[in-house]
């Protein structure tokens, strides 16, 4: 999903009013407020260390492609965000866990 959020797209989102998870990202899209950046093994390492420092943990949920990506390897990436926003690793699951709870209306 990522890789197809051209500046259109985004704006069509923006105005839109939508909400969502974006896949797959490499980047905060911080102008697209109403979504969350899901970061999982795949694409942790597309982000700077001084980027992640300046995410918000209210926009980040957590990326997996289970059985790819196990709960192990999701908690090295969870270890690297926290490492960045010098927050414990359990912080950022519980708020990554009930931001996609929110979306999908179960919280």
């Amino acid at each position: 999903m990522a890789e197809v959020l051209d500046p259109q797209l985004q704006e069509q989102l923006i105005h839109g009013s939508f909400r969502g998870i974006i896949p797959n990202a490499t980047k905060l899209y911080n102008t697209l407020e109403n979504f969350f950046v899901a970061i999982g093994p795949s694409n942790v390492s597309a982000f700077d260390m001084a980027v992640l420092a300046n995410a918000s943990m209210d926009r980040i949920v957590l990326q997996s492609a289970y059985p790819e990506h196990r709960f192990e390897e999701i908690y090295e990436s969870v270890k690297v965000i926290s490492s960045a926003l010098f927050r414990p690793e359990e912080n950022i699951i519980v708020r990554a866990t009930l931001h996609s709870l929110a979306l999908f209306g179960l919280k």
